[in-house]
């Protein structure tokens, strides 16, 4: 498996040199700069991120020719509970007082605003916000209703975040453009409950091993599959490496019997 022996490191982002819990660089124990593969082992991640999170939260009401940029506070929402707050700031912001209704289809798992009013509204979800998973609506989409039509969603996404990508300057990057190149490990979360721990265990860490730099320090960030980075709200996270020095004996050898066998047929000929 390895030509040099396999080390194994825990890490506690409590024990970080800088940072927070979900970004955060910690100090690496001497290592033989001949290791050349890395691979996560074990994680153990709290589930203390919101489906709605500070700094991605916003959307923008137009209601003719006024323009509102309107924010969902911070939190963990049910459909139900997600529609209700909605329906709430779309009338207290409401420039021209219009009663809007949102209601949660439970059974299609879609969202229905309407108006009851002849000005057009439009819900537009700029770049820098994610909410749009949570209406059921297109990135960066413009959607637009008034009393004659309402805003029907497609599929609602309420637990936005079916999937973490754990990213690492222990991995060497293949594109100095993007930084999703550095993916230690991808680890799904479906089966865990909020406030609850997300649990990964690498069956095979060989093979799915990544090319690593060997440094004195390692920073580490968790994010979604967008590279949106998760606020796990001061609860650490822990993660065990393994670093090994990958044995490509079989390689080599491979490798000189192809050489050798057409040097004898180059001679033979």
């Amino acid at each position: 498996m390895s030509l040099l022996p396999t080390r194994i490191i825990d890490i506690n982002s409590d024990n970080r040199t800088s940072g927070t819990n979900s970004n955060f660089t910690v100090q690496l124990p001497n290592l033989d700069q001949r290791y050349d593969r890395v691979s996560l082992v074990s994680a153990s991640i709290p589930k203390t991120y919101y489906n709605v999170s500070a700094t991605y939260n916003t959307f923008i009401l137009t209601e003719g020719i006024q323009t509102l940029t309107i924010t969902v506070p911070v939190g963990n929402y049910s459909f139900t509970s997600f529609a209700s707050v909605v329906q709430s700031l779309l009338i207290a912001n409401s420039f021209n007082s219009i009663p809007y209704v949102c209601i949660p289809n439970l059974s299609l798992g879609k969202l229905q605003i309407s108006s009851n009013n002849v000005i057009i509204s439009t819900l537009t979800f700029p770049a820098s916000s994610n909410l749009y998973k949570n209406f059921g609506v297109s990135y960066q989409s413009i959607n637009s209703f008034n009393s004659a039509t309402s805003f029907i969603s497609l599929n609602v996404c309420i637990f936005t975040i079916n999937v973490i990508m754990i990213n690492s300057s222990i991995v060497k990057s293949v594109s100095s453009v993007n930084t999703a190149s550095n993916s230690l490990s991808m680890i799904g979360v479906n089966s865990s409950l909020p406030f609850s721990s997300i649990t990964y265990e690498n069956t095979s860490p060989i093979d799915n091993s990544r090319e690593c730099n060997i440094s004195t320090s390692a920073s580490f960030i968790i994010t979604d599959r967008d590279g949106t980075e998760l606020d796990l709200n001061g609860i650490p996270c822990n993660l065990t490496l393994m670093i090994f020095k990958y044995d490509n004996t079989n390689e080599v050898i491979r490798k000189d019997l192809a050489f050798r066998h057409a040097e004898k047929i180059l001679n033979d000929s």
